[in-house]
């Protein structure tokens, strides 16, 4: 449920500063989610390195070797979806138009 509240509350946030003229990345609704799917994925990537840990390891089936190591991996892999979101070219509104319909 977190996740959700905080993917909801971001994306009021970032839309609220794009339409008052804070900033113009986040003036339209696209931009605005992208933010806010950004800052979901780093509140669930904070589990991997909380308190939480723990027990993500022991979700880990017991016929994978190494569950620490897996659970180190995942530490690395999972907030890589963000810095790749607004590396690419769609991101910032700069989709390509001869994609659109």
């Amino acid at each position: 449920m977190a996740p959700l509240i905080a993917l909801l509350v971001s994306f009021l946030f970032f839309r609220v500063l794009g339409l008052a003229g804070w900033t113009h990345h986040m003036d339209d609704w696209h931009t605005s989610l992208q933010g806010a799917v950004a800052a979901m994925f780093l509140l669930t990537a904070t589990a991997h390195w909380g308190n939480k840990r723990k027990d993500l390891i022991r979700m880990v089936p017991a016929a994978l070797p190494r569950a620490d190591w897996r659970q180190t991996d995942t530490d690395f892999v999972h907030p890589n979806p963000i810095a790749i979101y607004f590396h690419s070219g769609c991101s910032l509104g700069r989709v390509d138009k001869s994609l659109q319909a």
